[in-house]
């Protein structure tokens, strides 16, 4: 996915990213918020709860 992006001063600039999505299952551990990092909060919602909540598009289209 391309997109443009502007920057301080009026100048904008091209980028490509890409997304990886894919399922995953818990088997241990605790969770954690990644303190300085690219997440910040999480939680586990129900499909019906997910429908109420400020989401990426991306989100919409991973879910099957």
């Amino acid at each position: 996915m391309s997109n443009r992006s502007g920057l301080s001063g009026g100048d904008s600039v091209n980028f490509h990213r890409v997304r990886f999505v894919y399922p995953v299952e818990i088997v241990g551990g605790n969770e954690r918020v990644e303190v300085d990092g690219s997440s910040d909060a999480f939680g586990w919602f129900s499909r019906d709860e997910i429908a109420g909540l400020d989401r990426v598009g991306l989100l919409d289209e991973a879910l099957p």
